[in-house]
């Protein structure tokens, strides 16, 4: 116990002097132009997918068969409207149809960092 107050009683003038040592201003005004030059840093705050807000009216499909299944694939836009509209895997009066049904679907947006955003999407269907 004696050796410790010894050596804190050795040390404590040194810090002592230490704390009392004036502080230099040129590093905040160093680092306060390395900021103004640096670029801006964006935080990902991640993607949230489109949700779809309405669904399709099943009776479109009544009378259509596929053998294979029918692939739509889309854009949904910043405001949740389906654009670009393909649709793959059957003839030409069911892909009129299938796309017809796909362009009255709305979805909430899509976001990507917090701003709305255009997704793609792809949506099957069994029509046997």
């Amino acid at each position: 116990m004696r050796k410790l107050i010894a050596a804190s009683l050795f040390v404590l003038p040194t810090l002592m002097h230490a704390q009392q040592s004036p502080v230099r201003a040129e590093a905040p005004k160093m680092m306060a132009a390395a900021a103004a030059v640096a670029p801006k840093v964006s935080t990902f705050t991640g993607i949230i997918a489109p949700k779809r807000i309405t669904d399709i009216d099943r009776a479109v499909f009544v009378g259509l068969t596929s053998a294979q299944p029918v692939v739509a694939k889309f854009n949904v836009d910043a405001q949740g409207v389906p654009q670009n509209i393909v649709v793959e895997g059957t003839n030409e009066a069911a892909a009129a149809k299938v796309s017809d049904a796909v362009s009255k679907l709305r979805y909430q947006a899509g976001k990507l960092n917090g701003q709305s955003y255009e997704f793609p999407m792809v949506l099957k269907f069994d029509l046997r």
